[in-house]
C-alpha cells in the first residue's frame, strides 16, 4: 500500500510539459480538390498569432494531394506568426545555402493577398526535388505548376485539449476504484 501510495504521490508531483493544438480547416480551390485540413501543435503556452520558432513543435497537413508532416527537428526549417499579414508561415529546406532541392511550404493568412474580400487564405507548396523547386510555374498565374500547389480559403481554431494533470488525477481516480474492487 505504501508503495501505491508513493507511486501515486510521484505521478502527482512529476510536472508533464503539454502542447497546444490547433485545427486547421480550409477549402481548396487550386491544386486539392474538396476541404484540406491540418493540426499546428505548439509548446504549452504559445499562441497561433504570436509563436516563434521555438514554440513550433509539428504540423500535419492533409488534402487529395496526400498528406505532408513537417516538424522541428531540421536545421532548416522556419516556422512562425506572420507578424505583418497576420496567420502563420512554416517552411523547410527555403533556407538551404545556394538553394533548394527540396521545398516545404505553408502559408496562412489573415486576408487574401489575391483578392479584396478579406477572407482568410492559404497556400501549400511541397517539392520533393524530382524537378526544379525554384522554377516550377508553368504559367503566368502559377495554376499550372510541375510540384504540389494547394491553395484556398481556411483558417485555425484551438482543439480543447485536456492538460496533463487533469488526466493524471483521472487515471489515479481509475487505479484507485480497481485496487478498492480487487480488496474486497
Amino acid at each position: 500500500m505504501k508503495k501505491i501510495i508513493g507511486f501515486m504521490l510521484l505521478l502527482v508531483s512529476v510536472q508533464v510539459h503539454s502542447s497546444v493544438v490547433y485545427d486547421f480547416n480550409a477549402d481548396c480551390v487550386v491544386g486539392c480538390i474538396g476541404t484540406s485540413t491540418g493540426a499546428l501543435t505548439l509548446q504549452d503556452g504559445a499562441d497561433v498569432d504570436t509563436f516563434s520558432f521555438s514554440d513550433f513543435v509539428s504540423f500535419e497537413y492533409v488534402s487529395s494531394s496526400g498528406t505532408f508532416f513537417l516538424d522541428n527537428t531540421s536545421t532548416f526549417t522556419h516556422a512562425a506568426a506572420d507578424q505583418q499579414y497576420g496567420g502563420i508561415f512554416l517552411e523547410e529546406d527555403g533556407y538551404l545555402p545556394g538553394g533548394s532541392d527540396t521545398l516545404w511550404q505553408f502559408v496562412n493568412r489573415d486576408i487574401n493577398p489575391y483578392d479584396d474580400t478579406n477572407n482568410p487564405w492559404y497556400q501549400f507548396l511541397y517539392c520533393d526535388g524530382t524537378v526544379d523547386c525554384n522554377n516550377y510555374c508553368l504559367n503566368d498565374d502559377c495554376s499550372l505548376t510541375t510540384i504540389t500547389r494547394d491553395v484556398g480559403g481556411g483558417s485555425f481554431t484551438r482543439r480543447e485539449v485536456p492538460e496533463p494533470t487533469t488526466i493524471s488525477l483521472l487515471g489515479l481516480g481509475l487505479l484507485g476504484l480497481v485496487l478498492r474492487r480487487r480488496k474486497s
